[in-house]
């Protein structure tokens, strides 16, 4: 027999039937059952000891749950629920609704009550119902909680109590102060279930005030909790969750908004630092990726608070080891505080220091090449030709134009589709250029090695662009290629980084000319990728995983299924897929035999191609995966809109539309989605596929 977990009217109804006594129910989703009619629920009514707790139990299921109330009890709600809440229903209905838990203890035991919160305008204070339970000086912490939250964002709060069936005061004292201005910010901000418990009194500036028994209060919390917020000043409870003291109720409100296990305490002290405006740059060189929710929130005031940072440059050198691509240390983290350094900032700066603002601007260049978003990469070039001037005279002047004159290659050109042997003109930079190499050669003919990681970086883009030529210029690519290793010589691991990505370059230009087997062989140089006859897939990264599918599609002479078997858990796993991930799934779905994980695999690809944060880079490949679910004879509903999204980059011309011209001439969708499939090594060559 199944097991009941959750009572509704329909057991409640069996009960009574069999002669029992009935019993209170909690609101939850599933409460109206699903053979109870209104006749039944006022007969339920009538039961001994069942009126009072059943009705509270039926409106507060409705509040938090209005999508699964049934239309027969919709007019039973309407006469009722004024008799319950003191207000009319029409007026709760508008408000937004939420449940949430608070501590309440005394010296001798602890307990934990559900309590309600509503959001809107014209709410009362507390519900009727919810009146009941609280005493005079917790209605008081309600109502600075309701002044704070209409101060911060104009929004009124009501409070009630969820768990029904309980008559008197069982909620003194003014703990609950926090507890309810955390649950009402969640409701306004749309913030997830976090399993965060909290104590503390509120004053009317939000200041987190000392409460007695947080030790009892933490012992009550025995399952389902993560976190308890206290009062700063308060002894430490001892407990198996994380204790995180705050002194604000912005402080609190922070750790519940971002929290991610281990940062309570990272979090705060960021959130000083902010607040403060003192040491913010030097409090973010000390984070870890746990901390990006929290960047991502504050993103506009820590351009303002970094603007005038004494350690700004501290973390813009950190910054530098963070998104360097060969050490993928922090590239979530990196990326992350990128995103708080606005162009209004680097304008602010280039004032006294534009080195640091040129070294800015680059590395937001970088991050726009990777994401392809081709609009906001033209903002920060523009910024930094406009530093430029003052860039040529200082020391460095030779090895930050070459890097500059890489990157536009990169994003004027293969991320706009253009691919041309013929190089921009830029004779400043290929000067400095041509000086760099003159001294690198005159070392290496002297049989010295040194090394020139700028030049090496020069080098392996200018490989990328003919490898983006195709496979007529596959000599031109493996030849730079080459020299760009040979820059890398030291024995560091940045330096064996920088070769395994140009021995990247060298697997996708191989496939791409028919050699696959050499592509695997180079790929397999690659420290351990190759083990005991075996691909150590575990130790790749996801440029190297892409590599590895591409050889074997282009080979067509599929994957071992163990080995595609191992890749695709591995994909599964991954909680935030951005490129290449496309292109893995793309992949996959080529190389899988099985027709339902093929299509799921290309519906993910055309899922994170199409996704609202890519750019026009990407969103184009979205026409890989159409077109090879057309050709399997799919047909999907909404294809042709599909198709549309993706070639509005080509039509807005963020895209080259010479390169697109072919599919700017097809007729229907299903013309464009036939030439894709046909022409797709050339409209996506190298590592666009």
């Amino acid at each position: 027999m199944r097991r009941i977990e959750r009572r509704d009217l329909d057991c409640l109804s069996h009960d009574l039937e069999r002669g029992g006594s009935g019993y209170a129910l909690n609101p939850h989703p599933n409460i109206w059952g699903r053979r109870c009619s209104a006749e039944r629920l006022e007969e339920l009514l009538r039961a001994e000891k069942l009126g009072d707790s059943l009705c509270e139990a039926l409106v507060v299921a409705h509040l938090l749950y209005p999508q699964r109330t049934p239309a027969w009890a919709r007019p039973w709600l309407h006469r009722n629920a004024f008799g319950v809440t003191g207000a009319d229903l029409e007026l709760l209905e508008r408000a937004q609704w939420r449940d949430f838990f608070v501590p309440v203890a005394d010296e001798h035991s602890g307990y934990l009550w559900r309590l309600l919160v509503g959001i809107g305008s014209d709410l009362p204070l507390v519900a009727t119902a919810g009146a009941k339970a609280f005493a005079l000086d917790s209605l008081r912490a309600l109502e600075v909680v309701s002044r704070l939250v209409q101060e911060k964002w104009e929004e009124g709060c009501c409070f009630g109590l969820a768990s029904p069936g309980v008559s008197g005061p069982i909620i003194s004292g003014q703990s609950l102060g926090l507890p309810c201005y955390l649950a009402a910010a969640a409701c306004i901000e749309g913030l997830p279930d976090t399993q965060i418990l909290s104590t503390g009194q509120l004053d009317e500036f939000g200041a987190v005030l000392p409460v007695k028994y947080i030790q009892t209060k933490v012992n009550s919390a025995s399952f389902g909790f993560k976190l308890i917020i206290y009062p700063q000043g308060s002894d430490p409870p001892e407990s198996r969750l994380e204790c995180v003291p705050v002194a604000h109720a912005c402080e609190a409100l922070a750790v519940m908004a971002c929290y991610q296990p281990g940062m309570g305490n990272k979090i705060v002290q960021a959130e000083n630092a902010l607040r403060s405006g003192r040491g913010l740059a030097r409090e973010i060189c000390s984070f870890q990726s746990g901390m990006v929710s929290w960047l991502m929130r504050n993103r506009q005031a820590i351009s303002e608070v970094v603007t005038t940072d004494t350690s700004l440059a501290e973390l813009v050198t950190q910054l530098k080891r963070w998104c360097d691509s060969t050490l993928q240390c922090e590239p979530e983290l990196g990326r992350a505080v990128l995103q708080c350094l606005s162009l209004e900032l680097v304008k602010k700066v280039a004032v006294d220091d534009a080195l640091l603002a040129w070294t800015i601007c680059v590395l937001q260049m970088d991050r726009m090449n990777h994401t392809g978003s081709l609009p906001e990469f033209e903002e920060w070039r523009a910024q930094a030709d406009e530093l430029r001037p003052r860039i040529v005279s200082t020391q460095d002047a030779a090895s930050l134009l070459a890097l500059h004159y890489v990157q536009s290659v990169i994003g004027d050109r293969h991320n706009r589709y253009v691919f041309s042997v013929e190089l921009p003109e830029d004779g400043d930079a290929m000067f400095e250029v041509g000086a760099m190499e003159e001294t690198f050669r005159r070392h290496q003919a002297g049989g010295g090695r040194r090394e020139d990681g700028r030049l090496g970086r020069y080098y392996g883009t200018i490989g990328q662009n003919y490898g983006f030529c195709g496979p007529d210029f596959l000599g031109e690519t493996l030849r730079y290629l080459e020299l760009a290793i040979s820059c890398f010589c030291a024995d560091s691991q940045m330096s064996e980084k920088e070769r395994n990505r140009d021995l990247l370059y060298k697997v996708f230009a191989l496939s791409s000319a028919g050699r696959t087997d050499d592509a695997l062989e180079t790929l397999s140089g690659i420290p351990g990728l190759w083990m005991q006859g075996r691909w150590n897939q575990r130790e790749m990264d996801q440029y190297q995983m892409h590599a590895l599918l591409r050889a074997h599609v282009d080979s067509g002479n599929g994957m071992r299924t163990a080995l595609l078997q191992e890749i695709s858990d591995l994909w599964r796993s991954q909680r935030k897929r951005s490129h290449p991930w496309q292109l893995i799934a793309y992949n996959l779905g080529l190389l899988e035999s099985d027709k339902v994980a093929s299509y799921h695999m290309l519906s993910e690809s055309l899922s994170i191609c199409l996704s609202p944060d890519t750019g026009p880079t990407i969103k184009v490949m979205a026409l890989l995966p159409l077109a090879q679910l057309h050709s399997a004879g799919y047909s999907l509903p909404d294809m042709d809109d599909q198709v549309r999204r993706a070639i509005v980059p080509v039509c807005s011309k963020d895209l080259s539309g010479e390169h697109f011209a072919c599919l700017m001439q097809a007729r229907t969708t299903e013309e464009v989605l036939r030439i894709v499939q046909k022409e797709k090594a050339r409209l996506f060559p190298y590592s666009y596929r």
